[in-house]
């Protein structure tokens, strides 16, 4: 059993250099399952993500044992950090990253990711990272976090049922975002 680490509050240094270096991220919200976080940061971790932003909510994931035995070796390397307001954070963040929101109800699709992103870069005076913002599987993300997010984007699927797993979900952004 690992004792939970110390995650450090997010910086604006830390935002300057990720932005800067152009890097990739991950932004969880509302996600309570440790295993789901075990296995987006080994996703995160296998297509070249930097950091992962945890909400410092009661109910939000915490970095257990469980999720660092699913993660199988990936935590050691993403740098981990934490906030206390999602949507308040992406409105600082909005000069500095494109935040990418998953919404099963979005208009625009994954396809879209590379044009809209190439946009948003070309507009900003800023090198800029990307950051992806994944939600809670039953609730996804709330309407204030989403107002936030530079676009909103889905998988679209069979309509069988609503929608992936989120660690799935981050999966399949990821690698899209990996191939911009």
């Amino acid at each position: 059993m690992i004792e939970e680490p110390v995650i450090e509050h997010l910086s604006m240094e830390d935002l300057d250099f990720w932005a800067g270096e152009e890097k990739t991220g991950v932004i969880l919200h509302s996600v309570e399952n440790d295993h789901n976080l075990g296995a987006i940061a080994r996703a995160a971790a296998f297509f070249d993500v930097s950091f992962i932003v945890l909400n410092e909510m009661e109910t939000e994931v915490r970095l257990t044992t469980s999720a660092y035995r699913v993660a199988e070796g990936a935590m050691e390397h993403l740098t981990f950090r934490k906030i206390k307001n999602t949507a308040f954070f992406l409105k600082d963040a909005a000069e500095r990253l494109v935040t990418i929101g998953t919404d099963t109800r979005a208009r625009q699709r994954i396809e879209d990711l590379e044009s809209i992103v190439k946009n948003a870069k070309s507009r900003s005076s800023y090198r800029q990272g990307v950051a992806l913002v994944l939600g809670n599987e039953e609730t996804g993300l709330p309407q204030n976090v989403k107002e936030q997010c530079s676009c909103l984007l889905r998988i679209p699927g069979t309509g069988n049922i609503d929608s992936l797993n989120v660690s799935q979900a981050a999966s399949l952004f990821l690698h899209a975002i990996f191939n911009l």
